[in-house]
């Protein structure tokens, strides 16, 4: 019975895709696009990619939702002032369809 039990539970128990990060890189080839989304390449040792990311170094953030915007600006702020931004993906590219959709960006001090 407790073989059984701990069978159930391992299967009920999902485990999380995996997400990428790009590390700490200056964000380039920034391009917002009207289609409400901006796309963007880190350039460094990623980890991690989900293989629906065919563009490796690339990864897209959504600018219709309140979280987007704020990302979007950070990335933006970063580039202008050549600092650096840890990037850490959602492990989907649910934004556009060969890009990881961003999941949290830091920007260095």
């Amino acid at each position: 019975m407790k073989k059984a039990l701990l069978a159930l539970c391992a299967l009920t128990i999902s485990t999380p895709a995996l997400a990428g990060t790009a590390g700490y890189g200056v964000p380039i080839n920034v391009l917002v696009t009207e289609w409400g989304f901006m796309l963007f390449n880190v350039v460094n040792n990623r980890l991690n990619a989900p293989s629906c990311a065919t563009q490796t170094s690339r990864f897209a953030i959504p600018s219709n939702t309140d979280a987007g915007k704020s990302m979007i600006s950070a990335i933006l702020t970063a580039q202008s002032r050549g600092k650096q931004v840890y990037v850490n993906g959602a492990g989907t590219c649910n934004v556009c369809s060969d890009s990881e959709t961003v999941d949290y960006v830091q920007v260095e001090n």
